[in-house]
């Protein structure tokens, strides 16, 4: 877990660094530009707006492997799925020249993630089911270069994930998924459009292994450890 969450934290700082080179080198750019002079957004940011609240849509992808059930016996495949992310940001410190520093509560209407178990030694169909998932996440995040059209940010979080409404197409079967803390580095890129609104796009990679049991009794764990891809409208206030 130690080694995955390194590799994730890797991929997510060079997504970032390179985002940020990105970004210096649009603004740069358009800020050349004789024809259309874009406004640093010093007149966007310079206010007293201290929240940023975002709406959005998040796409979950768990890691390909999730691991085996009852003493290997089974293989258990976790789905992707979407839905609905809301988030409200907090501005700790605002400062045009080192960058901004906030913290992060996002939420989503419940993801609804199939499961499917197949013979981990055949191959062969065995089961399948279904579990919503709640995963709020809070989160504290650096905001590169605050006062320009496009500006990176980068975090960590803590996330808490609820897993509810587990069911599984065997007769008289009851199974249950349990919930589960995880560290969840983030990672993005804001667009400013005025002074009060925005998109942005980001990434995060959520620690996320989760206990499993069937008619009360633990078959293992799967670990679903998923990316989260989202898109967001945002509006400071």
């Amino acid at each position: 877990m130690k080694t995955k969450l390194l590799a994730s934290a890797l991929v997510i700082s060079s997504l970032t660094l390179a985002a940020a080179g990105l970004a210096q080198g649009v603004n740069a750019q358009v800020s050349a530009t004789p024809q259309a002079p874009v406004p640093q957004v010093t007149q966007v940011q310079a206010d007293d707006s201290q929240f940023i609240v975002k709406v959005g849509v998040a796409v979950v992808v768990p890691q390909s492997n999730n691991g085996t059930l009852a003493s290997g016996a089974f293989k258990a495949d976790i789905g992707s799925s979407a839905s609905m992310s809301l988030s409200l940001e907090y501005l700790l410190m605002k400062n045009e020249d080192i960058g901004n520093l906030g913290v992060e509560l996002l939420a989503a209407y419940p993801f609804h993630n199939s499961i499917n178990l197949s013979a981990s030694a055949s191959g062969a169909h065995v089961a399948k089911g279904s579990v919503n998932v709640l995963p709020p996440t809070l989160t504290v995040q650096y905001h590169f270069l605050p006062n320009y059209i496009v500006s990176p940010f980068v975090g960590v979080g803590l996330n808490y994930t609820l897993m509810y409404g587990a069911r599984i197409d065997i007769p008289g079967a009851s199974v249950r998924v349990k919930n589960s803390w995880g560290v969840a580095p983030h990672a993005g890129v804001e667009f400013n459009i005025n002074k009060n609104w925005l998109v942005s796009a980001d990434v995060r990679w959520v620690e996320m292994k989760n206990d499993v049991s069937l008619d009360g009794g633990g078959i293992g764990s799967v670990n679903i450890n998923p990316w989260v891809f989202g898109v967001q409208a945002g509006y400071r206030f």
